[in-house]
């Protein structure tokens, strides 16, 4: 995606999504038209991927609008589902977010869904519940560096010392 150049690299989703990580939200922007064809629910991914950028651009109704588009055609779209729980969490709308977040666990297996349905019972206050999303998360992701801190949190809310260093660490 560089200036200038000519070829035209296709995209997965997670290439993506690992530039949404990074900060690097126009070169996302830009991949996002350049998935590859043979990706599942293409048009829906590509929507979602939208609204996740623009959810990291604090366009926050941009993002939501999106979402809500996939979930009309699609229902069940666990990418939607999970970036609905985004938008409704930031705002402050902790069990429709939860909600969301759980649908999205239930509908697909990514540690990313696991990770927020944890970060969303932590804003809950529903430590034992956080506990075990995120423990999946970190089970499908070891590296996952925000599952693992997040779980760390949430062992020294429950005063497990001991748990909560060994997630830090």
């Amino acid at each position: 995606l560089r200036p200038g150049s000519r070829s035209r690299q296709q995209w997965t989703p997670a290439e993506v999504r690992e530039l949404i990580s990074r900060g690097r939200l126009q070169e996302a922007s830009d991949a996002v038209d350049l998935l590859r064809q043979s990706t599942l629910q293409r048009e829906l991914i590509a929507m979602c991927l939208k609204g996740e950028i623009a959810f990291h651009e604090h366009r926050d109704a941009d993002a939501e609008a999106m979402f809500r588009q996939a979930l009309e055609q699609a229902p069940g779209l666990a990418d939607a589902q999970y970036g609905l729980s985004l938008v409704l969490g930031e705002r402050g709308q902790h069990e429709l977010a939860v909600l969301h977040a759980q649908f999205a666990v239930n509908s697909g297996s990514e540690p990313r869904f696991s990770a927020q349905l944890g970060l969303c019972h932590i804003r809950r206050g529903s430590f034992a519940m956080a506990t075990a999303a995120l423990a999946r998360a970190t089970r499908l992701d070891p590296l996952d560096k925000a599952s693992w801190n997040n779980l760390g949190i949430v062992a020294r809310a429950r005063r497990d010392v001991p748990a909560a260093r060994a997630a830090f660490k």
